[in-house]
């Protein structure tokens, strides 16, 4: 029997909520095969090399199941999780009943998602600055972790990929510390998954996290894994805690 998240999720009306998105979870990937997988070769290796196959969590999520799912509702597809096999729905038309997506045989789950009523603006999960991001010595941390004894064996992170999720990264692409990541084509990858600012603006929490991991400033702060490639994606609102992040 197909679950709903919320009890009276079938006689839901979107009339009343100025933006509308529906989160779909897809019951299976049957039109999906495991060769159709989404992954670097990187990654593919990497899984090789510690002996780890692939499975349904590696595959997209179905195409058809997307694209039947987009026209039932008149929406549009703005996100996919392989992982959770979940969709996420941007809506068109002012209402909708959810009877008529339960009545896809592929479709398990279904949350309305309400996009501003969740809020708590006076609440941050982050604690963030008005000011510049002062760095101080790195030397304490670095020898308490004993990270300085993979330096001195030359192990600063080179061939791997880091991917950072947080609330942004503010003025990174302005940080001295993180010049190398551009000089070096090192930052593969940036992407805001909460709106449509840049990685750059929002919480200077990431950029803390960042520092540790990736900073490359002799003399004043070197982070863990200066060499390393890095991918940035803010996934965090720093003003709500709500399903979509």
């Amino acid at each position: 029997m197909k679950k709903l998240f919320f009890t009276l999720a079938c006689l839901f009306s979107l009339s009343s909520i100025a933006q509308k998105q529906v989160l779909v979870k897809f019951s299976d990937k049957a039109n999906q095969e495991i060769n159709s997988v989404e992954l670097s070769r990187q990654s593919i290796d990497r899984k090789s090399r510690l002996g780890i196959a692939l499975d349904s969590k590696d595959i997209p999520v179905d195409a058809h199941y997307i694209d039947q799912t987009s026209t039932l509702l008149n929406a549009k597809c703005i996100k996919t999780s392989k992982w959770l096999n979940m969709a996420l729905f941007e809506l068109k038309a002012p209402s909708l009943n959810l009877e008529d997506l339960y009545a896809l045989e592929f479709v398990e789950k279904v949350q309305v998602l309400n996009t501003k009523n969740h809020k708590h603006p006076t609440k941050q999960k982050f604690k963030t600055s008005q000011t510049d991001i002062q760095y101080g010595e790195s030397i304490e941390f670095i020898e308490h972790a004993k990270i300085n004894t993979l330096h001195e064996q030359g192990l600063l992170g080179q061939g791997m990929r880091i991917a950072v999720f947080d609330a942004g990264f503010r003025k990174v692409d302005e940080f001295a510390h993180f010049n190398h990541l551009y000089l070096n084509n090192q930052l593969i990858f940036t992407e805001n998954l909460v709106d449509s600012q840049s990685v750059y603006t929002g919480s200077n929490h990431g950029t803390s996290v960042l520092g540790i991991i990736s900073a490359n400033h002799p003399g004043e702060y070197m982070g863990i894994a200066p060499q390393a490639e890095i991918a940035l994606f803010v996934t965090e609102d720093v003003s709500s805690e709500r399903l979509i992040e």
